[in-house]
């Protein structure tokens, strides 16, 4: 059995697969962060529930619903050096959100489970697209 005329070629699609995942971060983590802002805006998790209204205490010191508005800013995706996503809310606030406390709603600020089924097609379309980039080249 001998080497394929075409093996280099196959070697060579082969190392740009390769590169394929680690590629997809900066893509994906531009886009979630569009999509986690926009959320924050809408006052819906991940997931597109609801978050919980705002009490009345919160709306006496000012607060506007929808509740964690402002976080919209605070919030991104970051790529990580080598595969994957880091999810990110810089402000001091959002963890008590996430889990909730004995005075406030749990308003889930990241996905805590299962990735929603809006940022999985997210990185299943970038991971298809630059597949397909890759394999032309």
């Amino acid at each position: 059995m001998g080497t394929p005329r075409n093996f280099g070629q196959f070697a060579q699609a082969l190392r740009a697969l390769a590169k394929v995942p680690s590629a997809t971060a900066a893509p994906v983590a531009a886009a979630l962060t569009r999509v986690m802002r926009k959320n924050f805006r809408s006052g819906v998790d991940a997931y597109g529930r609801a978050y919980a209204p705002l009490t009345a205490g919160s709306l006496a010191r000012g607060r506007r619903a929808p509740a964690l508005r402002k976080y919209a800013k605070f919030a991104s995706v970051k790529p990580l050096p080598s595969v994957g996503v880091a999810f990110v809310v810089e402000h001091p606030q959002a963890g008590f959100h996430q889990t909730g406390t004995q005075f406030m709603a749990k308003r889930i600020v990241v996905p805590d489970g299962a990735l929603p089924a809006e940022w999985r097609r997210i990185v299943e379309r970038e991971f298809k697209r630059l597949v397909k980039a890759r394999m032309a080249a």
